[in-house]
């Protein structure tokens, strides 16, 4: 289940998404500017933009091995689509 709860920091221009309340496994960078907050099933459970400039790539080949359920993937189309308005 997708429950996302999106932190802006408008100072830092930053944002982080947490798409459910489960336990940080690791952190892996997908870009220098977003990091992803991955829990022990694999699971992306959070996405930290260190600007808001830079836009999710979700189609990047280091996704390939992580669990993003559709309604997660719909929260994150929808939160870089809010940004681009």
């Amino acid at each position: 289940m997708c429950s996302p709860v999106i932190k802006i920091d408008d100072v830092a221009n930053a944002a982080y998404i947490s798409l459910n309340k489960h336990l940080i496994a690791r952190t892996i960078e997908l870009t220098p500017q977003i990091f992803l907050d991955i829990d022990g099933e694999n699971s992306l459970i959070g996405i930290e933009y260190l600007s808001l400039e830079e836009n999710f790539p979700l189609e990047n080949k280091a996704l390939r091995n992580i669990v993003i359920s559709h309604e997660c993937h719909e929260a994150i189309k929808s939160f870089e689509n809010s940004r681009s308005n």
